[in-house]
């Protein structure tokens, strides 16, 4: 169960009035008994109405007239709504896929035996993928909340756009190899990658992505981490590090897929 919205819910409910607390412990009573097997996408729907409740409450109105049905007929419309629970673990899934790939592309940058500093060939590639990691966040999140279609198609287009910049970039390097004299330490460009893999998670844990993303970030955090305090050498290490990668990768994929799989027999 999400513990994040089961807490909001709990707080949200104290701030409403008296008569505003029967009309949700009616809806609850209705609806807890009868949608166990989405137990998440429920407190999600809850804490949509409670929200919507409080928005009514400080306008004067109460939650019956905000919400135009008695709890009884909310709560039959609620159920009888498919939940976009498949939508949502599929678009989960899709996003995992690539947050592994885009942060994967950062992080092979750290291989590489020699970290040249160039404007089309290094620079603008990551701050591409970089764009386009938190692009994606933001169109997931869009995803899972959002009736506006036009936004996270937005969204979305944007993503696959810088993503495809950042892989066509270095065509444009017409810059001569001798040229090749910014060049940074492993340990200072680990350094840069793990700010930046921090940011990923803070803006996963605020936007309430899945724990596979999570674990994935948390997991290229620690190796960024041990080349920065020079635990491990990249170079030398660097085969053992890519394929320990994948392995890692494709466990927290084939997991968070076989999730999906039993969700049409749940709705």
């Amino acid at each position: 169960m999400n513990k994040s919205f089961t807490k909001q819910n709990n707080k949200l409910k104290e701030q409403l009035s008296p008569e505003n607390q029967q009309y949700y412990e009616e809806l609850c009573a209705h609806l807890k008994g009868r949608d166990s097997k989405n137990a998440d996408d429920l407190e999600e729907k809850l804490n949509q109405i409670l929200n919507k409740i409080l928005a009514a409450q400080k306008k004067q109105q109460s939650a019956q007239e905000a919400l135009g049905q008695s709890p009884a007929a909310l709560s039959k419309r609620l159920l009888m709504e498919k939940p976009a629970l498949i939508q949502k673990s599929v678009s989960k899934f899709i996003f995992l896929f690539f947050l592994i790939f885009l942060q994967y592309n950062l992080f092979d940058h750290l291989l590489q035996p020699v970290i040249v500093i160039r404007f089309f060939n290094t620079v603008l590639p990551i701050v591409l993928l970089i764009t386009a990691t938190f692009l994606g966040l933001a169109a997931a999140s869009a995803s899972f909340s959002s009736r506006n279609r036009k936004k996270q198609y937005s969204l979305v287009i944007l993503t696959l756009a810088c993503w495809l910049g950042s892989i066509f970039s270095p065509l444009f390097d017409k810059q001569p190899l001798l040229a090749q004299q910014q060049i940074v330490s492993q340990q200072l460009f680990a350094g840069i990658l793990l700010l930046i893999t921090i940011a990923l998670l803070v803006m996963q844990f605020h936007f309430k992505m899945s724990s596979g993303g999570i674990y994935i970030t948390t997991f290229f955090a620690v190796l960024e981490g041990c080349i920065l305090l020079q635990l491990i050498n990249p170079i030398l290490s660097a085969t053992g590090i890519r394929i320990l990668l994948w392995l890692v990768s494709f466990i927290i994929l084939m997991f968070n897929f076989w999730k999906i799989a039993p969700i049409k027999n749940k709705i």
